[in-house]
């Protein structure tokens, strides 16, 4: 059981470390920054990328969620 929460974390350590790259880029990481910059270059992709505020958001809810199971 273990072995799941250490996956969780090493998600989340990787995603956030993403979004610091992101952030060292000058790339948009908020929803609104990424919708305008999507708009912009006349992309069409729905999924967020990684580093984005709501993948890191996601990544440590799964965490929190994988401890809260070991209970």
């Amino acid at each position: 059981m273990w072995g799941h929460v250490q996956r969780s974390a090493d998600k989340l350590v990787r995603t956030a470390g993403r979004g610091v790259e992101r952030l060292e880029q000058g790339k948009p990481i908020s929803a609104d920054a990424l919708a305008a910059a999507r708009k912009a270059s006349g992309s069409w992709l729905t999924t967020e990328p990684e580093g984005a505020q709501s993948t890191i958001l996601d990544a440590y809810n799964d965490l929190v969620t994988t401890s809260n199971r070991m209970r």
